[in-house]
Formats: C-alpha cells, sequence, structure tokens
C-alpha cells in the first residue's frame, strides 16, 4: 500500500486482508526427504480431511512404495489433493466427490490426475521437486468432468 503495508488476497478473503512482517521468516523449501513415519501421518491427515470434505471414507494409497527422495512429493501430492476435496465441498460440489472412494498416489513421467472406478489417480513426477504434482486446481477439473 501507499503507507507501506500489505494486502494478501486469498480464494478465503478475496478483498484481501491486511498483512504484516513480523520477522526475518525460514525458508519455505521442503527438506529432501521426511520419515516414514511422517509420510504415514501426512497421508493419514489428507485423508482424514477428505473424508470430512466428501462426507464419506476416502483413502490415500500409494501405489509404489514412497523412496526417501519420493517421500516429499508423495506427502505433498496428499495434501494437494485433501485441498481439492475441500475447496470442492466449499464451494458447494460435494456432490461430485461421491463417486471417489479412494486416491491413489502414482509416480509417473509428469504430474496428472484421472479418475478410474472409485479412485482418483494423482500422478506425481519425481525429480521435479513441488511442480512435479499436479495442482489442486487441475485436480478438480478432473473431478468436474
Amino acid at each position: 500500500t501507499k503507507l507501506g503495508g500489505m494486502i494478501l488476497f486469498t480464494p478465503d478473503r478475496p478483498a484481501g486482508a491486511a498483512a504484516a512482517l513480523m520477522g526475518r521468516a525460514t525458508t519455505i523449501q521442503p527438506p529432501a526427504f521426511i520419515k516414514p513415519s511422517a509420510l504415514f501421518l501426512r497421508m493419514a491427515q489428507a485423508a482424514d480431511r477428505a473424508s470430512r470434505a466428501a462426507r464419506h471414507q476416502v483413502s490415500f494409497e500409494t501405489v509404489q512404495d514412497a523412496r526417501p527422495e519420493t517421500s516429499v512429493l508423495v506427502a505433498e501430492s496428499a495434501n494437494v489433493a485433501a485441498e481439492a476435496f475441500e475447496r470442492m465441498a466449499r464451494n458447494g460440489d460435494r456432490n461430485l466427490l461421491n463417486r471417489i472412494g479412494r486416491v491413489l498416489l502414482a509416480e509417473g513421467r509428469k504430474p496428472g490426475a484421472a479418475i478410474k472406478d472409485d479412485a482418483l489417480i494423482i500422478t506425481y513426477a519425481s525429480g521435479k521437486g513441488l511442480a512435479g504434482r499436479p495442482s489442486s486446481e487441475r485436480i478438480i477439473k478432473v473431478v468436474d468432468q
């Protein structure tokens, strides 16, 4: 702003919200890997969030075993899928989630999303960092088709 402040615009606050610098921030870069127990917890949290949004049980599973170098990307892909479920529920599109009973996280050449039977298949591409997972917007478009 003209006075030196900042306004943060988000989907939840399209008119903006005042923001202020509170101090030096830590890096936003993800760690190189997370422990298997932490990955399991992140997957369980994503499944819980998606299940609450869909109002029925949604399981999250990996197709391939996560390796240390893919663990962060798997966790982030699960988080983004849960975020997509929550956004759809908030926007009144919960009925589109009725056909999804599980989310499968699979490694592939490029990030993507697809639906097969009752499964939402999220493809992540290792080696591309956080760009190796589809966005929540892309996931929503696939579910909406």
